[in-house]
């Protein structure tokens, strides 16, 4: 087994250099204890090399590495209910995340994070809108907490209900382009 390690050590910093973070001693740790897993876990009978093997091993857990240091940078910055002032003066209170010294789990973590990136998509595309039907359109459905019909918003507001789905619709579409961006840096 040592034997397989020592000659595979070198997939452990090209991996690490594809990722950028060769200099990152717990990654060259993580890395390492990849290629461990690896040289343990690792059958023949698949038809696989063992390169082949242990570079997916080692790559998954430096991506995991990653995406966790990616997550904990995102989150210092983020403050706990921050409150955002419209143009007409409304209020808006946004309940999310302190950096704090408490271990949360990887699940909470994203869940926390989700919900963060969820609220700061809905309000840049709140404030993105121009039209003041649509603002109104929105508000009233926000402020309902999207539990209201079309049809009272409608009512309320002085427009179509097909109007009012046209709106609501267009701007779900925009705040899950949004969400893909979050995702996607």
């Amino acid at each position: 087994m040592d034997k397989i390690i020592k000659d595979n050590v070198g997939l452990i910093f090209a991996q690490l250099k594809r990722l950028n973070v060769l200099h990152d001693p717990e990654a060259q740790s993580i890395g390492y204890e990849a290629l461990w897993n690896a040289a343990i876990t690792y059958d023949e009978s698949k038809g696989y090399k063992f390169s082949t093997y242990a570079t997916c091993c080692i790559y998954n857990a430096l991506g995991s590495y990653i995406r966790t240091l990616k997550r904990k940078r995102q989150l210092e910055v983020v403050s706990y209910n921050s409150i955002a002032y419209q143009e007409d003066g409304t209020k808006h209170e946004y309940l999310e995340l302190l950096s704090t010294n408490v271990v949360d789990t990887e699940q909470e973590l994203l869940q926390k994070e989700l919900y963060c990136n969820l609220n700061r998509a809905i309000q840049i595309s709140y404030d993105k809108l121009t039209n003041p039907k649509h603002k109104a359109i929105i508000k009233a459905w926000r402020d309902a907490e999207y539990n209201i019909s079309n049809k009272e918003i409608a009512a309320a507001v002085g427009v179509s209900q097909p109007y009012v789905n046209h709106i609501i619709n267009t701007f779900k579409n925009s705040v899950k382009k949004r969400m893909r961006r979050y995702f996607n840096e």
